[in-house]
């Protein structure tokens, strides 16, 4: 903050995107606390914390803001309907119109319909049973993940293993460049496998071209299995 002064800090504190990884509640303290110090806001991208499949649910920063230097963003695309579109923010009165203008200016409005739905979801109380199947889905999705990339990833892979979310960020050895596999992978006919190529997610500085985010939201197990096992068997052979 002293060297770049920045106008704004962005974070996505748990699960985050791309990695899979969630700030300590430390950490999340310790960004309040500097937000305030070096009067900088923060904007705290928090969608995924709902999607919790081990641990306990951790504060958001917003909760140690004291000043208001913290904006609070979430979403009820991952937990109600992916097509919904539909999110909230939480900050202090007077940052509220400005970010109303902007979001005028980007799509003038939100449709009705999905917002009365998403109330009527929640207002007649079926999220408490609907958020246990979603978290015991991506549960079972991402322990399969886990193994999958254990079993046939090349020796030597390292992979996060996540408390929650819709993600995995894998390493690669062997000098893998995940940029010019990606074509390969996806349009090989034995292959037919999307990963993001993870110099896609650094803004500056030397990109880091041996890593991959790998996706297991929407995915089903024995599917997980068979694309894992495709793209394992590409990169392996790329190794020998």
């Amino acid at each position: 903050i002293q060297q770049y002064k920045p106008k704004m800090i962005y974070v996505i504190p748990t699960f985050q995107n791309p990695s899979g990884r969630t700030l300590t509640l430390e950490r999340r303290k310790k960004i309040a606390e500097l937000a305030d110090q070096y009067d900088v806001l923060v904007f705290e991208d928090d969608p995924y914390r709902d999607i919790r499949f081990t641990g306990h649910d951790l504060a958001p920063i917003k909760s140690f803001d004291k000043s208001g230097k913290v904006i609070l963003g979430n979403s009820f695309s991952k937990i109600f309907s992916a097509g919904s579109r539909l999110g909230y923010i939480v900050g202090l009165d007077e940052m509220m119109q400005p970010l109303q203008d902007v979001k005028t200016a980007s799509n003038s409005h939100t449709s009705m319909l999905p917002q009365v739905l998403c109330a009527e979801f929640f207002k007649r109380g079926y999220y408490p049973e609907h958020h246990e199947m979603i978290c015991s889905l991506y549960r079972e999705r991402c322990q399969k993940m886990m193994e999958c990339i254990e079993e046939y990833f090349p020796k030597g892979t390292k992979w996060t293993v996540p408390d929650g979310g819709l993600f995995t960020w894998a390493q690669l050895p062997g000098g893998l460049n995940t940029t010019l596999l990606r074509e390969e992978a996806i349009t090989r006919p034995d292959v037919k496998v999307a990963f993001v190529a993870g110099e896609k997610f650094f803004t500056d500085g030397e990109p880091v071209t041996n890593c991959m985010r790998i996706s297991f939201g929407a995915v089903p197990p024995e599917n997980i299995e068979k694309a894992t096992k495709k793209l394992g068997k590409m990169l392996c052979d790329k190794l020998k």
